[in-house]
């Protein structure tokens, strides 16, 4: 993707601002201190969520787009770096479990007895959106998708109220931090050679025992030309991180192969 703005001179002069101590103003009129690129990118690295081995949460999750409106009960469970297990159920009977590694995606439909077994690429092509297992997991853990410290050039500003740290990597990305406890609460990314849009915002976040937060409430749209315009909404009940949980997939011999 071409590169419409040089980065590396905006964040060579986000330092020189942020060393004559400069503030602007806010959209309720309220001065924040400018901060330098490097600070920004470690304050929200530092609160990304990377030390855990498991995560289990339950959450409700709706999804909307042009041809369906759907809400499930899901209880998700994550062993770092290996395994994404899920169960969808509806007024309490599961009508489908998936399981995801980095290289495939299972998944049973007990409604009509049937199963699926892929890959991300399946994922790519129906969506529209550009998925893999990392950018997955880190979607379910609230940290920062599509992100990388190095080898992109990073520049910062402040902008309605959020700091916001923008740049190329896999396309255009952009990262909103409160400007107080500089927690992510807001990432949009966008491919304009295949004109879509992701736009994610993190919600409703909660102290956790070990004093870190975690947002209880994920709100997410994609926009794309080929599909049209989908939503969906993630807000967890309950999540709990480092439990050992089992990751149970079967699929019976009488289901059918979905093409």
């Amino acid at each position: 993707m071409k590169k419409t703005i040089n980065y590396t001179l905006l964040l060579a002069w986000s330092l020189v601002l942020l060393t004559a101590c400069s503030t602007v103003k806010t959209t309720d009129g309220t001065s924040v201190r400018k901060r330098s690129t490097r600070f920004l990118t470690k304050k929200m690295t530092e609160q990304s969520r990377g030390d855990y081995e498991w995560f289990a949460g339950r959450a409700k999750m709706k999804f909307q787009d042009m041809q369906q409106n759907q809400s499930v009960r899901t209880t998700v469970r994550v062993r770092k770096d290996s395994a994404i297990w899920a169960s969808f159920s509806l007024l309490g009977i599961e009508g489908a479990r998936v399981l995801i590694t980095p290289d495939s995606i299972k998944m049973i439909n007990r409604l009509d007895k049937s199963y699926f077994v892929g890959d991300f690429k399946y994922i790519e092509r129906t969506f529209q959106v550009p998925l893999d297992f990392q950018s997955l997991q880190d979607m379910i853990i609230g940290n920062p998708l599509y992100f990388t410290e190095y080898g992109t050039s990073w520049a910062s500003d402040v902008v309605n109220d959020y700091y916001r740290i923008f740049g190329v990597s896999t396309f255009e990305a952009a990262y909103f931090l409160n400007t107080s406890s500089f927690q992510l609460e807001k990432m949009t990314f966008e491919d304009k050679a295949q004109n879509r849009k992701i736009d994610m915002r993190l919600e409703e976040y909660k102290k956790l025992d070990d004093k870190s937060s975690f947002s209880y409430f994920r709100d997410i749209y994609i926009n794309s030309k080929t599909t049209g315009n989908a939503q969906l909404q993630i807000d967890y009940s309950k999540i709990e991180f480092d439990v050992p949980k089992s990751l149970p997939f079967n699929i019976p011999a009488k289901y059918k192969k979905m093409e």
